[in-house]
């Protein structure tokens, strides 16, 4: 079988509705990132995307001089009434975002606010970047955007999160009037993705073995989940998120947590690190509960945060 074929049929497996037409593979889900940028011509453009955004789009903005604009979010995620604002006031074509365990804050998407997204995209004639790489870590995965409107939105996804860190082979859907641009962009960004890596990861779909890995995922992901509720119970984590959310309480600031945590020999992202163009980002830090070898190293560091965030800060921070 067709190897695009067989991945569209895994896809579909999985509700995620794609044509062999429009797959292409990608050196993981950051090279699509890069892909979806040049085919749609955003080049010095705007770019809107939620306000605490996910530093690889970020990075990719700022070597192509494009303009990142960093937009309002809840619990759920994007705010539909903040994305209509933007529309109203300057012009882009272009709107970056993961609706489902968003980087860093964990939100997930519910079916009426992708619904609500989907109609602003249309009004406002917008082109959507969907980055679904953690879509089927949860048990019961959503309905992903591009299903909702295939015309406008590109959909990224990547073995390497969700099934096998090493082997970076991506995934994207593009819409059918922009199959050609991404296949030019492909070539000149690297020609090619190595056929060898795509038949591997062929055999993982062919031999149902991606499923056992994702289920494996979910099984250490639940076991860290646990230990982060019980240890500290203030940070925001949904099942399957491979990162946690953790709001600081005064008088800490995000940057001064993260580097006394790192001087307990535990890593934090700062909340400044996602934040998009001059969003104004809200006091925290990411944690990641993959990273670590072991449970017990999880535990380990969880058990030293929740001591920091029961300690004041330097005084000398304060100043």
């Amino acid at each position: 079988m067709d190897q695009r074929q067989l991945f569209v049929d895994w896809l579909a497996e999985q509700g995620i509705a794609g044509s062999e037409e429009r797959l292409l593979f990608s050196h993981g889900a950051q090279h699509g990132i890069m892909l979806a940028l040049l085919a749609t011509g955003c080049v010095g453009e705007t770019i809107l995307c939620e306000g605490l955004s996910y530093p690889g789009l970020l990075g990719n903005a700022r070597q192509l001089k494009s303009q990142v604009v960093g937009l309002a979010m809840d619990e759920e995620g994007l705010l539909p009434e903040a994305l209509e604002a933007a529309c109203r006031q300057r012009r882009a074509k272009l709107l970056y975002l993961t609706p489902t365990l968003q980087n860093p804050t964990t939100a997930i998407m519910s079916p009426a606010r992708r619904e609500a997204i989907i109609a602003l995209a249309r009004r406002h004639d917008l082109l959507i970047i969907e980055d679904d790489v953690n879509g089927l870590l949860p048990e019961t995965p959503l309905t992903p955007l591009v299903n909702l409107a295939p015309e406008r939105v590109i959909y990224l996804g990547s073995l390497a999160k969700i099934a096998c860190g090493g082997l970076r082979v991506g995934f994207l859907l593009a819409p059918p009037a922009l199959r050609a641009a991404f296949a030019q962009a492909m070539r000149l960004s690297s020609w090619m993705v190595s056929p060898l890596l795509i038949e591997l990861a062929c055999k993982l779909v062919s031999e149902r073995q991606v499923m056992a890995l994702i289920a494996q995922q979910r099984q250490v992901l639940t076991r860290r989940g646990e230990l982060l509720r019980h240890l500290l119970p203030g940070a925001r984590w949904q099942p399957g998120s491979m990162h946690a959310w953790l709001p600081l309480p005064e008088p800490w600031r995000s940057q001064e947590f993260a580097q006394a945590a790192d001087a307990l020999d535990v890593g934090v992202a700062s909340g400044e690190h996602f934040a998009a163009g001059q969003f104004a980002a809200p006091q925290g830090v990411r944690l990641s509960l993959s990273q670590p070898a072991t449970d017990a190293k999880v535990a380990e560091g969880l058990d030293r945060l929740a001591g920091l965030l029961r300690a004041a800060p330097p005084a000398n921070s304060l100043l």
